[in-house]
């Protein structure tokens, strides 16, 4: 019984430390540009669902689907960013950033349902069940 609280709590440790990437990611965007970036949580659904397809489309493995999945991404964040987020000046520039951010959200969500569907997808691999002990606990 105790083992299994502990199991949980290491797992709610890694699954928050994920979480918390993203709200930190969040936080430097706004803090720092003075941007609400709504768009953040479906450009990381984009990079999943762009390794998604490099490894059951292409074979490529996961990990190495990332030496592409990463810059993608990066290209992608750069070209939103000059495109859509640079021409904003002036005043209403945070508001203005919510709205477009908000639409970029929108358009890449609808673009993601119209090529996977509603279903789920999931990535798999063979290391993606397996666990690794340390200190008597199982990692995923």
């Amino acid at each position: 019984m105790a083992t299994q609280i502990y199991q949980a709590i290491v797992d709610g440790i890694l699954v928050g430390g994920v979480y918390a990437l993203m709200a930190v990611g969040l936080t430097l965007i706004f803090g720092v540009l003075d941007i609400i970036n709504i768009a953040q949580g479906i450009l990381v659904v984009l990079g999943a669902y762009l390794s998604y397809s490099l490894s059951q489309r292409l074979g490529i493995d996961l990990f190495v689907g990332l030496l592409i999945t990463v810059p993608a991404m990066f290209v992608l964040g750069v070209a939103i960013q000059w495109a859509f987020i640079r021409p904003l000046r002036g005043r209403e520039r945070t508001s203005m950033t919510l709205l477009v951010t908000y639409a970029m959200a929108l358009i890449i969500e609808g673009v993601l349902y119209r090529i996977y569907g509603p279903d789920d997808k999931q990535l798999n691999a063979s290391y993606v069940t397996s666990s690794v002990h340390v200190l008597g606990f199982y990692l995923p």
